[in-house]
């Protein structure tokens, strides 16, 4: 099976990753690395609140089952263009996990920073997403979660 270089997740012999949105070159996916991190997008379907939020739950649970580390979450920011519902729903929602111990941490997209202690920390441990372009600026239309 082949591999997305970016991400490390499974992808047929495709143009773009569907976990990362990667271009992916002839030539350039890789033989069944172990997966990175997985990308999430709870934007897709514009899904009502409750909806997201089962989804991330059930979604977390079988991703830390098949041992998966570092999920990217992508709820967007609002199309209106000052925040929406389902950003800061999902966040209280990532909150509970984390007191819960389901997750070990979450870290909003608007507050990573290279620099930071967490970004660092997150760096150190996942070198790969230093390819990613969410880790490059700011992006309060994603999170990222650490899973236990």
């Amino acid at each position: 099976m082949l591999s997305c270089p970016v991400c490390g997740n499974p992808i047929e012999d495709q143009k773009l990753c569907p976990y990362c949105s990667s271009h992916i070159h002839s030539g350039n996916q890789s033989k069944s690395p172990p997966v990175r991190y997985v990308v999430l997008n709870l934007e897709e379907g514009m899904p009502f609140v409750e909806e997201a939020r089962l989804r991330m739950r059930r979604e977390i649970n079988e991703l830390r089952s098949r041992g998966t580390k570092l999920i990217k979450i992508i709820h967007g920011y609002g199309s209106g263009g000052v925040g929406g519902k389902l950003r800061p729903a999902l966040r209280t929602t990532l909150g509970k996990l984390r007191n819960q111990g389901s997750i070990e941490e979450y870290v909003p997209g608007e507050k990573f920073d290279r620099q930071s202690e967490t970004g660092q920390r997150l760096l150190h441990d996942f070198p790969h997403l230093k390819r990613d372009p969410d880790t490059k600026r700011p992006n309060a239309g994603i999170t990222w979660v650490r899973v236990n």
